[in-house]
């Protein structure tokens, strides 16, 4: 049978019919992200993504993952706790009620006890490390450490095809605050990026001091005029993200091996960061790692051998 896979988050709304074998036939994104609804509209925005996909088959499942399954979502779904496997997580599918009589599912998130031994949770990235893992084989011992970079980027150990622990950096959440409300914001405005500066930042993480005293760094160079003229924005994306690398250095200490998941641009600066922090990495595409987890987690409840399909892979 076909299948329908979302990606729901706070910002966005992906959502793919997938065929018999693994094809993609449609795909529809929208800026319609949970938390820009009230949950009353859920169910009216999901019809008009992807509404004209069901005409001829009404009861095509449709496997939802991310903050749709939050308490901010359509239905809050429990956490699972680590260590978790895609049959785990198919096994604890939540089926949504829904007027329209929709065949509705939600993908649980994930819990656990970060190295740090703080409590750590995620939803939606579970989704796609289960999807890297189809395309990881080889690795030594099968371990891996898998980056997912973004607004709150994961950092998750993964072994045996389970994910094992993971911990979370506010990485891209604290750079976009910097740059809304802060006083460094106001001299960032319309300055572009550049690759310099980007690395000018990571060297600098690096240094004593700490996150909150490298920070002001951006403001006190320009005021006294030790600023080299580049992208000040780009130097404190260095900053924040060297120190997100130096955070997962002190908690996987035994790990050389990165593999990153995101868009073109974050796996980009990624690539740089990994370089610099001595890590071997390699990227997955972000969408080609959501799907392919939707369909090996949703697999014990299809009639179809969808899996096993290659996933993008850019050394």
């Amino acid at each position: 049978m076909k299948i329908v896979a979302v990606d729901w988050g706070s910002t966005a709304l992906r959502a793919w019919l997938i065929s018999e074998t693994g094809e993609i036939l449609a795909q529809h994104s929208s800026d319609q992200g949970v938390f820009s609804l009230e949950p009353s509209a859920f169910e009216n925005t999901l019809l008009e993504a992807c509404g004209e996909w069901l005409a001829d088959a009404p009861d095509t499942p449709i496997i939802m993952a991310g903050m749709i399954g939050s308490r901010s979502g359509w239905q809050e779904t429990a956490y699972q706790a680590c260590p978790v496997k895609a049959e785990t997580l198919g096994l604890n599918l939540l089926a949504i009620s829904n007027a329209r009589k929709l065949n509705l599912f939600v993908i649980p998130g994930v819990k656990t006890n970060s190295p740090s031994g703080s409590a750590d949770v995620m939803r939606g990235e579970e989704v796609q490390i289960i999807g890297a893992l189809t395309a990881l084989h080889g690795l030594p011992d099968n371990n891996a450490l898998i980056c997912l970079p973004g607004t709150h980027s994961k950092w998750a150990q993964t072994h045996q095809q389970e994910i094992t622990t993971f911990s979370t950096f506010f990485t891209g959440e604290m750079f976009s605050l910097l740059g809304e409300f802060s006083s460094i914001g106001a001299i960032m405005n319309g300055d572009e990026f550049d690759q310099a500066s980007f690395r000018e930042g990571l060297t600098y993480s690096q240094q004593a001091g700490g996150f909150l005293h490298h920070i002001f760094s951006a403001r006190a160079r320009l005021l006294t005029g030790t600023w080299s003229g580049g992208s000040l924005s780009a130097y404190l994306s260095g900053i924040a993200i060297g120190h997100e690398f130096q955070g997962a250095k002190t908690l996987y200490p035994n790990e050389s091996t990165l593999c990153l998941i995101g868009n073109s641009h974050l796996q980009a600066l990624y690539q740089i960061a990994a370089s610099e922090f001595g890590f071997k990495a390699q990227s997955l595409d972000a969408a080609d790692a959501i799907i392919q987890g939707i369909l090996r987690i949703a697999q014990p409840h299809l009639n179809t051998q969808v899996l096993n399909q290659p996933i993008s892979n850019k050394q």
